[in-house]
């Protein structure tokens, strides 16, 4: 969750400059930051649902699969000059 609401805040920062985009297309380009804000509660309450429901080896991988997703987005925004701004 920690990395997952780094991505959020860094999304964000990305609202607030133009000559940035996003490249999640359920978000597209120049989402709001309404759209960032519901679109990472949702996704986070959900990932939380779906871990608490699958068995233990599938949890396990499923939450490592979105480690590892969440760890190189944040580095990717990181590098690229986004920082977090709520």
């Amino acid at each position: 969750m920690v990395l997952r609401t780094m991505d959020w805040g860094t999304t964000l920062d990305m609202v607030d400059r133009p000559e940035y985009y996003e490249t999640n297309p359920i978000l597209g380009k120049h989402p709001s930051k309404g759209n960032v804000n519901t679109y990472f509660a949702c996704s986070m309450l959900l990932n939380y649902l779906l871990a608490d429901f699958l068995p233990s080896d599938a949890r396990t991988f499923w939450l490592g699969l979105n480690i590892f997703v969440s760890a190189i987005m944040v580095e990717n925004n990181y590098s690229i000059g986004l920082r977090m701004n709520f």
